[in-house]
């Protein structure tokens, strides 16, 4: 039986930042050539009024090469410890998601490889700040559905 670290990769897309959305981070870019999907969870801590729209870029390149938007699903936590409640998956489109403004809360947004164009199989988070009060916080990224098992999952940054 192949165990959830077998199947799935999980990276830190973006450190944790006590103003993560200054200056519009964009995640890394990873690759889904071996894996059928990815979500990336943002978890937001402090700083209950800062925001930023989310939004995801698939990719010609590791290098972000023709970045393009494009829609997505995304689900909401209303906190993010063990007492998180979820939302139903939404769809946003390639305009993105603005979360509203709240501490301690957790956005997860997915992707699946079967969904980006033909020659674009690199994908990325960008986040766009939408007021410029600090935000602590930090997106994680969790490749899922490895299409080679093994103890050590394919690299999906190159």
């Amino acid at each position: 039986m192949q165990t959830f670290m077998e199947n799935n990769l999980l990276a830190m897309a973006l450190a944790p930042d006590a103003d993560r959305f200054n200056g519009d981070p964009a995640t890394d870019v990873y690759s889904l050539e071996n894996y059928d999907e990815i979500t990336f969870v943002v978890i937001e801590g402090a700083g209950g009024v800062g925001t930023a729209t989310i939004t995801v870029e698939e990719c010609t390149s590791a290098a972000a090469a023709g970045a393009t938007a494009i829609g997505f699903k995304y689900k909401t936590a209303t906190t993010a410890d063990t007492t998180a409640t979820w939302s139903t998956w939404s769809t946003a489109t390639s305009s993105g998601h603005k979360p509203a403004a709240a501490a301690n809360k957790m956005t997860a947004v997915r992707v699946r490889a079967s969904e980006l164009s033909n020659g674009s199989p690199f994908v990325r988070v960008q986040l766009t700040e939408d007021d410029s009060t600090a935000v602590d916080a930090c997106v994680i990224a969790i490749l899922g559905d490895c299409r080679y098992s093994g103890e050590v999952p394919p690299d999906p940054t190159s």
